[in-house]
């Protein structure tokens, strides 16, 4: 080793670790972790005698321990060298080696560990793992090539060293000659000799050169193998930075590809084999890479594997894929809209931004020109199935026609990918296999745990022990049971259903999977479970330590809980489960968690990991929910003494249970909070419900509502906006009308009701009737909330797939740092100086009577310190590109947030809430400014802006408090009421009380301007912007009782918010009272608000 500090290699494949294991093995090297008990100890002996010490896994922080050793602060006593470990004092052997891996990807060492360490990458690298991959496919194909190969490699090896042995010993000859060497006879017969002997080996050598071009010309055939594989790799090592459980292996993926090298189709054609392996090995991947994968990111990984592929095989225009993702970043847009009526100005915007790609030269001015051609695009059902106007019909495909669909009809993206892989790979790459536990415990072993990654709602335990008894893991609990099981054979007249319900019902109403659980956890030893938590590892590694030497099964359960603990379950994993003189090989280790950053590395890429959601869509989640405990049981579901009401509120009950769980998949037109509604708050729901009814004469609703909304599923809820929408969504369910009137339908489609009084099996047979995919108008929704869950869908896709983009560009455009520069350069030519606080105090001074000066005042602290932020990291980030400062992690992170045209972490802590992407911000920022400039130099506005303050709740108090003041009524007892005005902008004059506000945009519904009142929206038209609104304070008492709607405002269409310092929501800011002639409710379903910004 020639550097003067020990190494520190980060080693996510292992590569580092192998390669010292192999070359200090005749050394005895010795192999520690940090977690290990006795690390310290046998470092000791390593240093003591000499020997090298491989210390692996380590994390972004060093034991302090090891300091000494790595400062090497050595001292002489009695002429030989120590050092002080701790508290002990030990010879120090000039023969120690030491050696420090990590398994962690990206890890950010501080300096302070830099300085004592040798940080070395070993990261494969795609021409290695390619040159790797090769050797192995030429080994399994052509494996007389391949050793041939290896044969050559040796003899070269030993024809060099003897030249080099032939090369000293004629150097030592004439040093040792005197006189004249021409009569030194025994010098000349050696010289002579290797003469003869160097010619021999490079004839040799010649040949074998010759030989090793034509083994490499055949071997050389399976290079597309080996490219392949390689780019399917680094798709998947990407995946770590969506999620921190997608984590993989490279001793897994080289097994999955020796395994595709045997089971794919054989061929004599080289062509047909290459393309057999190729397709075979993809589809391999794709498989056990989904089982792991969450239903969200599936379709993300198909196209991340077929961008992947065509961009190894044919290339694909970096800018071209980057603009697709992101949309381009720019400040402003020079262009007016041509047709704002039916294209809104973000779409607008891209398509101005995607003509300055070199595939879409003209694309701008031929949009203008054929307005109506691309309406018809734009106004299709199936917009990605369109052919659009010619030229573009032809002049672009692939990757190109998704940027154009992007910009007209984002919400269609989704179905517009899957075509595109469709094409490329075939429809199997858009259809994820379905969950089978069976097949995941078959590629397991004993010294591979096998993984539940846990999403909201899922519960893998119920159908782990059912898998259990299957493997005679755990026995059948009733003879009964197995009776009733073993008779519902082929001949059996009950339905599946039936006989889930008859075996289901043999406990007597209570949940067979929780006994059977329960059984588990006790009476059984071939399978126990564990919840971990505080205390509990001692437990664990106790069971794991019987089960090992007993061969069953363990289940640690929520191991996200017991961070502190996972250092241990990583030692067990790698050296206790793996020992196989002591582990039994029915023996395996089943986790469950939730996604963690903390959860150990090393066992997940070992580890078998699968991801089981629970059903998606209103049908299953009824289905569902009338297969299990206790409705499934006859006994419970006959028990009431008044079926007939019973029947109609219980389907009430789970139609709304079903209904808020699948609203969570409209955002926040759904819920402002995604709320992990589950099992549990049914099956108390439903037993309250039939006990209620057996003890009252007439059905208590207002009870039911109250217990069942309030409480039972009200008592996950935070947000006072969605407390109000679930009691309004539960009077649907909780009513007279469902009791008596066998004509009420839950919504206008009339497909959806309570089916009149029948048996169980009509229930069901109802329910699988259902349509599998429901319109939003079942959750009172509008038709534009499907655009807007699409719009949501497109974004996640594309914000997932820009984590794991690398931040450098590629291609013929600018390097990233060019990109920058330009931008930053750009938004600092900008963005204004600070503005002079003390002139502005000068002019609007602290006065009683005018509250808006101190309004105006603290609105310019708030926005200097903004200004002051982004200017300074714009200009950091300058020097930071030039190498004139370090690039710090918080400038790192500004640096790659611009890179995809978002607003940059640093600024969003000191910045007024904002989702718009960079370019808007900029622009949004700077009309703010402009509004308090105009404020300042022009005098209080006659119209406020609402949207452009930073505290808008400082401004609403500015105006009651003028009110109070002006008329001595305490504030406490005010109020707004409010008045819609005519005027779109500008009012020509102040009002004499209150205010006049102006850029709210409503969204789930529309403002009528003619009625003057709450209207649906039309159709495609998302947002509406509101006309200028009349702030009216008045004493709240003295307000008259109207028809309206309380219409939430929010600052961002994220809608929700925290509990700030000062008692306000971050993102709430007041009720707004709307007439209407429909009932509030009504409103309150279709999750109607006003927005202060949009998010283009």
């Amino acid at each position: 080793m020639n550097a003067n500090r020990w190494p520190l290699m980060i080693d996510p494949q292992g590569q580092a670790n192998k390669w010292i294991k192999n070359m200090e093995k005749s050394n005895k090297v010795a192999v520690i972790k940090l977690s290990d008990p006795n690390y310290s100890r046998t470092l000791e002996n390593c240093i003591q005698f000499g020997n090298p010490c491989l210390l692996e896994n380590v994390g972004e922080e060093l034991d302090p321990i090891l300091e000494p050793i790595l400062l090497k602060q050595t001292f002489k006593q009695s002429g030989l060298d120590y050092i002080r470990i701790g508290d002990h004092v030990i010879e120090y052997s000039r023969d120690f080696k030491f050696y420090i891996t990590s398994s962690l990807r990206n890890p950010h060492y501080l300096p302070e560990v830099s300085v004592k360490v040798t940080l070395l990458n070993f990261m494969i690298t795609p021409l290695g793992l390619e040159d790797q991959l090769l050797g192995i496919v030429a080994a399994k194909e052509k494996p007389e090539l391949e050793e041939k190969k290896n044969e050559l490699i040796l003899e070269s090896a030993r024809n060099k060293r003897q030249l080099k042995e032939i090369e000293d010993k004629i150097l030592e000859v004439l040093s040792e000659s005197e006189g004249n060497i021409l009569e030194d006879e025994t010098a000349i017969k050696i010289l002579s000799s290797s003469k003869i002997l160097s010619e021999e080996i490079l004839v040799k050598q010649e040949v074998a050169s010759k030989t090793e071009e034509e083994i490499d010309l055949v071997r050389d055939g399976y290079q597309p193998v080996a490219k392949h594989s390689s780019v399917l790799f680094f798709t998947i090592s990407d995946l770590a930075n969506i999620d921190p459980m997608y984590q993989y292996s490279l001793a897994w993926f080289i097994n999955l590809y020796l395994q595709s090298i045997i089971n794919s189709s054989p061929s004599n054609m080289l062509e047909q084999r290459i393309e057999n392996l190729n397709q075979h090995f993809t589809y391999s991947i794709y498989k056990n890479v989904c089982r792991s994968l969450f239903e969200k990111d599936k379709l993300l990984f198909s196209f991340l594997l077929c961008i992947g592929i065509a961009k190894a095989k044919e290339g694909i225009d970096d800018q071209v894929w980057r603009f697709l993702l992101t949309g381009g970043v720019a400040l402003e847009n020079p262009f007016p809209n041509p047709i704002p009526a039916w294209l809104n100005d973000k779409s607008w915007a891209e398509i101005v931004r995607a003509s300055d790609l070199p595939p879409f030269k003209g694309f701008m001015d031929h949009f203008k020109q054929h307005l109506s051609e691309w309406k018809k695009v734009y106004d299709s059902l199936n917009p990605h199935l369109e052919t659009y106007p010619n030229p573009w019909n032809t002049k672009i495909s692939g990757l190109q026609t998704l940027v154009v669909l992007r910009c007209l009809r984002p919400d269609k993206m989704v179905p517009a990918v899957q075509n595109f892989i469709v094409e490329r790979m075939g429809q199997k790459y858009i259809e994820p296999p379905t969950f089978d536990l069976s097949l995941s415990y078959a590629d397991s072993h004993y010294f591979t745990p096998l993984i539940f990654v846990l999403s909201p709602g899922a519960d893998p335990m119920a159908g782990l022990i059912r898998f259990a008894e299957e493997k005679g893991i755990l026995p059948r609990l009733l003879s009964r049971q197995t009776t009733v099981a073993s008779g519902l054979g082929d001949q059996s007249p009950w339905s599946a259903d039936e006989n889930r319900r008859k075996r289901s019902s043999i406990f007597g109403g209570e949940d067979a999977i929780s006994k059977q659980e329960r059984y588990a956890r006790s009476g059984s030893k071939g399978l126990q479970t564990i919840s971990l938590g505080q205390g509990q590892g001692p437990i664990a590694e106790k069971m794991i330590m019987q089960a090992v030497e007993g061969g069953t099964w363990v289940v640690l359960q929520n191991c996200h809980l017991a961070a502190s603990w996972l250092g241990e379950l990583e030692r067990i994993c790698e050296t206790v489960i793996t020992d196989s003189t002591r582990t039994k090989p029915e023996f395996r280790l089943w986790l469950t968690s939730y996604p963690s950053p903390v959860f150990p590395v090393s066992v997940l890429q070992n580890g078998v990991k699968m991801t089981n959601e629970p059903p998606k869509g209103l049908r299953a989640n009824l289905l569902r929910s009338y297969l299990n405990d206790p409705i499934s049981d006859p006994t419970f579901f006959n028990s009431c003494n008044k079926p007939a009401v019973f029947e109609k509120l219980l389907f009430g009950l789970c139609f709304f249970h079903a209904l808020i769980q699948e609203r969570r998949n409209f955002g926040p037109l759904g819920w402002n909070i995604p709320y992990e509604f589950n099992e549990s708050d049914l099956r108390i729901s439903v037993r309250q419900l039939e006990m209620f009814l057996n003890d009252y004469d007439k059905p208590p609703l207002e009870a039911l509502i109250y217990l069942t909304g309030e409480c039972n599923y009200g008592g996950r809820v935070t947000d006072n906006r969605d407390r109000r929408l679930i009691i309004s969504l539960l009077e649907i369910f909780y009513c007279e009308k469902i009791i008596y009137n066998n004509d009420y339908k839950f919504s206008e489609s009339s497909i959806y009701y309570a089916p009149p009084k029948g048996e169980y099996d009509d229930y069901v047979a109802y329910i699988r009737g259902l349509p599998l995919i429901p319109h939003p108008e079942v959750f009172g929704l509008h038709e534009n909330a499907d655009i807007t869950k699409d719009q949501q869908e497109t974004q996640q896709l594309f914000d997932g797939i820009l984590l794991t983009l690398p931040r450098q560009t590629s291609g013929g455009g600018k390097s990233s740092q060019e990109m920058i520069e330009d931008l930053a350069a750009d938004i600092l030519s900008k963005v204004p100086p600070t503005l002079n606080l003390e002139e502005v105090q000068t002019k609007f001074p602290v006065r009683y009577e005018e509250s808006m000066n101190t309004v105006l005042i603290q609105e310019l602290i708030r926005f200097n310190r903004l200004i002051q932020v982004i200017r300074q990291s714009l200009q950091d980030i300058r020097k930071a590109i030039k190498g004139l400062i370090i690039m710090s992690t918080e400038l790192e992170d500004v640096f790659d947030s611009m890179m995809v045209g978002k607003v940059p972490a640093m600024w969003a802590a000191k910045s007024y809430p904002s989702l718009k992407p960079l370019g808007s911000y900029i622009t949004d920022l700077l009309a703010r400014i402009q509004f308090f400039k105009d404020w300042i130099y022009s005098g209080t506005p006659t119209v406020f802006w609402i949207s452009g303050f930073y505290f808008t709740q400082s401004f609403l108090t500015g105006v009651l408090q003028n009110y109070a003041r002006r008329y001595k009524i305490p504030i406490d007892h005010l109020g707004f009421e409010f008045e819609v005005m005519n005027h779109d902008t500008s009012v020509p004059s102040k009002p004499n009380n209150g205010a006049y506000v102006r850029g709210l945009y409503m969204e789930g519904a529309r403002w009528c301007r003619k009625k003057k009142c709450i209207e649906e929206s039309f159709l495609k038209i998302l947002f509406d912007q509101m006309p200028v609104i009349w702030l009216k304070p008045g004493v709240k008492s003295e307000f008259e009782e109207k028809e309206t709607y309380e219409c939430p405002v929010y600052k961002t269409s994220a809608r929700r918010g925290n509990l700030s310092t000062t008692g306000h929501s971050t993102n709430f800011v007041l009720y707004v009272n709307l007439p209407t002639l429909q009932p509030q409710n009504h409103w309150i379903n279709r999750g109607v608000a006003c927005l202060c910004q949009l998010d283009n």
